[in-house]
C-alpha cells in the first residue's frame, strides 16, 4: 500500500476514534476533586428556640418584623488556607418527587411569597479560614411585616468558594457542600393542599411522555407520600401512559413534574382529548388518617403536536447519516486502493 493510501486510512480511523472515544476524562477528574475536600460544619443551635430538641438543624417559630441570629462553625481540617462560600437555599420538590435542600432552584413556585435568601443575610458571603483553624459565621434573619401562617423551608449551604479543577484544555467543577436545614414556622403549620397545575405531551430522550405538574400551594411540608397516575383518551378505558412513585415528599409552596411514559412508544398518538388521573396518598401525621388527593385534568393533543411528538428524534437521524457517510467514505477508499493494485 502506498504512503498516500496509508495516510488516508489513518485519517479515517482518527476521525472515527475522535467521534466515539472522548468520554472518559470528566468523571475521573471530578472524583479527584471530591477527595480533596477537608472541612466540616457545626450548626450552633439555641436550645431554647428549638421546636425539636433532637434536631441537627434550625427549627423555630418566627414572628413578623423580628430579628433572629444564626451561627455556623466551619472547621478547616486541611494544612492549607481555604475560602468557603455561604448561601441560603430554598427547599423545593425535585424531579424525583422528593424534597431537596441541596441545590438552587431556578424556577420558584408561583405560590411562594417569602424566600429564605430574601430574609437571611451574612456580613460576607465568603469566609477565609486558616489551616487547621475554625471560624464562626454569623447570619441575621429579619422577618417581613406581612408574614402569613405556614413553614419556610430551606438550608444554609457551605462550600469551597473555588471548586474548579483545572486540567489541560478544560476547567471542571466539583460541587461538594454541606447543607444544614432551616425550618421556620409562622403561627402554625397548615395542612398541605395539592392540585394539578399543568399537563403537557412532550418527547424526552426520544420517548413520548405526558408530564403532569403537581403543586403543593400551601406553606406546609408533605411527607410519607406515594403517587399513582395514568392517562386515558376521552371515551376509552385503556391506560395509554402510567407512572408510579413508591416514595414522595413535597416542600412548602413547590411543584414537580411527574413523567408518564407512553406505553406503546412506537405507536402513533392521535389528535384528541385525553385525561390525566393522579392519586397522591399520604400517611403524614398531620392527618388523622391516611389522606388521598384524587386529581384529574383534561388536555388536548392537536394535529401539529401529535406529528411533532410522534416524529423520530432529530439526533437519531443525524447519527444515522454520519455513520452512513463514514461507511460510504470507507467503501470509496477501499475501491480506489483495490483499483490501483489491479492496474499494477
Amino acid at each position: 500500500m502506498s504512503g498516500w493510501n496509508k495516510k488516508l486510512l489513518l485519517g479515517l480511523l482518527t476521525l472515527i476514534m475522535t467521534l466515539f472515544g472522548s468520554m472518559t476524562v470528566i468523571s475521573h477528574a471530578a472524583n479527584t476533586a471530591n477527595n480533596a475536600v477537608t472541612f466540616d460544619v457545626q450548626p450552633m443551635l439555641n436550645e431554647k428556640q428549638q421546636l425539636s430538641k433532637d434536631a441537627y438543624y434550625w427549627d423555630f417559630k418566627i414572628q413578623p418584623q423580628k430579628t433572629y441570629s444564626l451561627a455556623m462553625r466551619v472547621n478547616n481540617r486541611s494544612n492549607h488556607e481555604i475560602k468557603v462560600k455561604n448561601q441560603f437555599l430554598q427547599s423545593y420538590t425535585n424531579a424525583k418527587g422528593v424534597i431537596d435542600y441541596g441545590a438552587a432552584n431556578l424556577n420558584d413556585d408561583t405560590s411562594l411569597k417569602v424566600k429564605l435568601a430574601d430574609i437571611i443575610t451574612v456580613p460576607n458571603e465568603e469566609t477565609t479560614i486558616p489551616a487547621n483553624k475554625s471560624r464562626i459565621v454569623r447570619a441575621q434573619l429579619k422577618t417581613p411585616a406581612q408574614l402569613k401562617k405556614g413553614v419556610i423551608l430551606g438550608s444554609w449551604q457551605v462550600k469551597i468558594a473555588d471548586q474548579h479543577l483545572k486540567t489541560k484544555g478544560a476547567t471542571l467543577t466539583s460541587e461538594y457542600a454541606y447543607n444544614v436545614g432551616i425550618k421556620l414556622t409562622s403561627n402554625r403549620d397548615p395542612l398541605p393542599k395539592l392540585r394539578l397545575a399543568d399537563v403537557q405531551l412532550k418527547k424526552r430522550s426520544g420517548i413520548k411522555t405526558v408530564i403532569g405538574n403537581i403543586q403543593n400551594y400551601h406553606a406546609s411540608i408533605l411527607g410519607q407520600g406515594t403517587v399513582t397516575a395514568y392517562v386515558r383518551k376521552a371515551g376509552q378505558t385503556k391506560k395509554l401512559a402510567v407512572a408510579d412513585l413508591k416514595s414522595s415528599s413535597m416542600a412548602p409552596n413547590s411543584n414537580f413534574n411527574l413523567p408518564l411514559k407512553w406505553r406503546a412508544n412506537r405507536g402513533i398518538i392521535l389528535p384528541g382529548t385525553y385525561t390525566l388521573y393522579v392519586k397522591y396518598r399520604t400517611t403524614d401525621g398531620k392527618f388523622a388518617k391516611p389522606h388521598v388527593w384524587s386529581l384529574k385534568q383534561d388536555f388536548v393533543v392537536g394535529a401539529t403536536d401529535a406529528v411533532n411528538v410522534t416524529a423520530p428524534a432529530t439526533w437519531g437521524w443525524l447519527i444515522g447519516i454520519v455513520l452512513l457517510v463514514l461507511l460510504l467514505v470507507a467503501l470509496i477508499i477501499f475501491w480506489v486502493i483495490k483499483r490501483r493494485q489491479n492496474k499494477r
